[in-house]
């Protein structure tokens, strides 16, 4: 069949480069070994030491005008950049955008800002790059929540389980 797919281990379900998972709970969606295999394990290299970054995007204001003073990259450069990052600036953006619209909104803003320089990447573009790549090695795993029980305001703005 077309659109069949195999149930594994009960109550989650593989399907395309989903993990869809049922509980008491809700049902919860992810990419994470997606993210893991497609991504990571071909972006970083196994031995790497990968420093953490609790952004997806880099928040100095200082790095805001290196990114806008910065001109495009040359050919050797941009050569040099591939050899170091493991691929085209291209593709991670690519990468980084198909987990964006589907399971990693978190990273939305980071991708947007990444994407607007495809056709001519400058050095601090591949810095950002890497960036929410180290952030996505550290928070590789973060599932969409659809809550079984109603969710609603609590006094202080935050949501709470309801029967």
């Amino acid at each position: 069949d077309f659109f069949s797919f195999e149930i594994k281990r009960g109550i989650e379900l593989q399907f395309l480069n989903f993990r869809i998972i049922q509980s008491e709970h809700g049902i919860s969606i992810d990419q994470t070994n997606h993210i893991l295999q497609s991504i990571l394990n071909d972006y970083f290299d196994k031995n790497e030491k990968v420093k953490y970054e609790s952004s997806p995007f880099p928040l100095d204001s200082k790095f805001e005008y290196e990114l806008y003073a910065a001109l495009p990259m040359s050919e050797d450069e941009l050569e040099k950049a591939e050899k170091k990052y493991n691929g085209k600036y291209n593709k991670w953006t690519g990468a980084l955008q198909h987990i964006a619209v589907w399971s990693r909104q978190d990273i939305s803003h980071a991708v947007m800002r990444l994407s607007g320089y495809n056709a001519a990447p400058s050095l601090p573009c591949w810095k950002a790059l890497d960036h929410t790549m180290r952030y996505l090695y550290h928070k590789p795993h973060v599932p969409i929540m659809h809550p079984r029980k109603k969710v609603e305001k609590g006094p202080a703005g935050n949501g709470i389980l309801t029967k």
